[in-house]
């Protein structure tokens, strides 16, 4: 007759084992480490409360180790012969913008944005200082530069390149840049650059004019002996006029382009004839728009942040290329140019209670 196993111990005794061996698990089964070269060692991810796998690790790396600051500034692709402050300068080096840097007769630099991807190249022997404030361009005081169309271009993305005689700009272009103590001359490839001159510099080509736009193909050259002290007095004078805008601006009542004017006590007064009335002799008509020549105090609303930003960009320029001049080197000269260039960088704000004074102004 058959046994039936269900109706006889060892069916218990086989339960009782696998009950056993279940209980033998000394928890769950753990997943293989991970390793990173930001981590230092291996680590496990660390089980949570009830048992399932957290996929955080037990000892995170610092945020740092894995992702790149956000700051824009420029990062080495390859140097030869290249130091900063005497110490030499390695593909893989991230440039905040602030450091200057010597390359030597035959020495090469290559720089890259750590936002737009465009690159720089420079030619020893040369001084420069790449991508100031973490901007796309550089401050070049002796040296050859050269830049490529294509990568890193964009709508609206310039860069500028400053020197003892004045500024390189472009949007995209490929072109070169040579700059020496008597002149800097751009060579262009391809695409459009504009050029201008700073104190004591010139054009070459129309003779005598300071600012020049190329496209296509072409020479643009700047010639002239920059000095540095009438560099930098036309820094502060421009410092001192985006300051003027910017105050002027500020001073204007309400916050709408239809607001009134502000007329200084020392300025006339604007006409109070009707725009059908025939204007006088000396005086424009009521519909026309202000000459660039106006005081600041005449300007509308729309004018005059208009006027605050030509004179922020001139004044940037005329800093810019008085830096270059200076290259970095430590003269007393170089606390003035600090105190300008802060200057016309400042952004004036209304205090609340002015702001109220305003509004109550314009009606």
């Amino acid at each position: 007759m058959r046994r039936r196993l269900d109706a006889t111990p060892e069916r218990y005794a086989l339960g009782a084992l696998l009950l056993a061996c279940i209980a033998c698990d000394d928890g769950p089964k753990q997943p293989p480490p991970i390793s990173h070269p930001a981590l230092g060692s291996e680590q496990r991810p660390a089980p949570s409360v009830d048992g399932s796998v957290s996929l955080r690790t037990a000892a995170a790396p610092a945020v740092s180790a894995l992702v790149p600051s956000d700051a824009p500034a420029c990062r080495v692709m390859s140097a030869s012969q290249v130091q900063e402050a005497g110490k030499p300068v390695t593909a893989g080096a991230l440039l905040d913008g602030e450091a200057w840097l010597d390359l030597e007769a035959g020495g090469e630099l290559r720089v890259r944005h750590t936002r737009s991807a465009r690159e720089l190249g420079i030619s020893g022997p040369a001084r420069v200082r790449p991508c100031p404030e973490g901007l796309e361009g550089a401050w070049l005081e002796r040296g050859t530069l050269t830049a490529a169309a294509g990568a890193g271009a964009r709508p609206g993305a310039m860069v500028w390149v400053s020197t003892p005689h004045g500024l390189v700009e472009w949007g995209e272009a490929q072109l070169t840049v040579e700059v020496t103590p008597s002149h800097t001359q751009a060579t262009l490839r391809s695409g459009a650059i504009a050029v201008s001159a700073a104190v004591g510099s010139t054009l070459a080509a129309p003779r005598g004019a300071t600012k020049s736009r190329l496209s296509g193909r072409g020479t643009s050259k700047l010639q002239g002996a920059p000095n540095l002290e009438a560099l930098t007095a036309a820094c502060e004078e421009a410092a001192a006029a985006a300051e003027e805008a910017a105050q002027a601006l500020l001073s204007v009542p309400g916050s709408s382009p239809s607001a009134p004017p502000v007329v200084s006590p020392k300025a006339p007064a604007p006409s109070a004839a009707p725009s059908s009335a025939a204007p006088a002799p000396s005086a424009a008509p009521s519909s026309a728009a202000p000459a660039p020549s106006a005081p600041l105090e005449r300007r509308s609303l729309g004018g005059l942040a208009r006027a605050h930003a030509e004179a922020r960009s001139a004044a940037r320029e005329a800093c810019a290329s008085a830096g270059a001049a200076l290259a970095g080197a430590e003269n007393p000269i170089a606390a003035r140019l600090t105190k300008a260039d802060a200057r016309w960088r400042l952004l004036p704000r209304r205090a609340p209670g002015d702001a109220a004074k305003g509004a109550e102004a314009a009606e």
